[in-house]
């Protein structure tokens, strides 16, 4: 028989366990973030992230801290950016990642951006719809809440009502990963309720699409400038 005092020092170390998974997680949940936040996803709007995953661009693994694409994607690359002022904004971010690192800037693209510096170019103007910064904050919460349920099967998304449980769900979690990146202060609530509605549009489940075929590593001989 289990005494009062072995089950208080149980329930110590249950705690003390979860809590110093709880800082585990947090973690993980802020390089997630920071890394969404790096890709320039919190500061645009909706082309930007799409142009992201549906032409596979990918930071390069090395040393050097630049952006690559697909060699067979660098046309459409480069048409888009003529065509949109958000992906012209993602093309220069390209390119002045290389020039920041001394890479080489893909041929094409050097042309365009030297249009646009010597006023041969104007990028395209567009009428704004929902806002950028919600929409990019949106997503940033609402992937991150994908990839740690992917992930994760020792937490629930969100705590169910009345539950007694000491364990945090994966909105609270993710709340506080939050304060520790430009985002900052988000509630559970509201998170909960930003995960739950882009769930249900049709632009995020087009998304999670091209995101599932952008994880897959590049076959041996793929080509990224």
């Amino acid at each position: 028989m289990t005494s009062r005092s072995e089950k208080i020092a149980e329930n110590e170390k249950k705690k003390m366990e979860e809590a110093q998974q709880d800082v585990q997680d947090i973690l993980e949940a802020n390089v997630e973030i920071n890394y969404l936040i790096k890709s320039g996803f919190l500061d645009h709007g909706p082309i930007w992230t799409t142009m992201w995953f549906e032409l596979d661009l990918k930071w390069f693994d090395g040393e050097s801290s630049f952006v690559t694409i697909p060699e067979g994607e660098l046309d459409e690359f480069i048409e888009r950016a003529t065509a949109s002022s958000e992906a012209f904004e993602l093309a220069k971010f390209v390119a002045a990642l290389r020039i920041e690192n001394g890479i080489i800037i893909p041929a094409r693209l050097s042309d365009l951006m030297a249009r646009y510096l010597k006023g041969d170019f104007i990028p395209a103007r567009e009428r704004r719809g929902r806002k950028v910064d919600t929409w990019g904050r949106d997503f940033i919460i609402a992937r991150t809440m994908q990839i740690l349920r992917n992930r994760w099967e020792h937490r629930r998304p969100n705590k169910r009502k009345g539950s007694n449980s000491s364990r945090k769900s994966i909105s609270q979690i993710v709340h506080e990963a939050l304060l520790d990146t430009a985002i900052g202060n988000v509630d559970v609530e509201r998170i909960q309720k930003i995960y739950g509605a882009a769930r249900k549009t049709k632009n995020y489940e087009e998304l999670l699409t091209m995101i599932v075929r952008w994880d897959y590593d590049d076959e041996p001989g793929f080509i990224r400038v």
